[in-house]
């Protein structure tokens, strides 16, 4: 999308075969950009580079609002792999809704598997023993 603003922003027209081409080299290259703050506009930068119909000085329109823009990026993307848990588990029919209602509410839950008449495990210290004297 920024890319096209950078292009209609410099009233530069693009035909529907150019904009294609963008969309395409733009999802390819966009591939785990969004678990790297800031990432999106390196590959946007990088990609308006190897397209070639957007100059590169046009960045510098967006490179203010960017942080803004991926404050957004990083929202959609926790939603969206929030709601496809709960779609894959809901397929899969692992999700207990009274469980996530639970934990939603703040109540005491014991771990999954964690059966009722057994303590649930605890870690070890992260203090070293002592040293055998020998």
């Amino acid at each position: 999308m920024s890319s096209l603003f950078l292009a209609q922003a410099l009233d530069i027209h693009l035909s529907i075969g150019e904009q294609l081409v963008m969309l395409g080299i733009m999802m390819l290259t966009s591939k785990g950009a969004a678990g790297v703050p800031g990432g999106a506009f390196v590959v946007l930068a990088s990609s308006v580079s190897i397209i070639g119909h957007v100059p590169m000085a046009a960045l510098a329109l967006i490179v203010g609002i960017d942080r803004f823009l991926n404050e957004g990026r990083i929202l959609t993307t926790v939603l969206g792999n929030a709601v496809a848990t709960i779609f894959i588990a809901k397929w899969e029919k692992e999700f207990d809704l009274e469980r996530a209602k639970a934990v939603l509410d703040g109540k005491d839950v014991p771990p999954i598997g964690a059966d009722e008449h057994q303590p649930v495990p605890v870690l070890p210290d992260a203090t070293p023993a002592p040293a055998a004297a020998g």
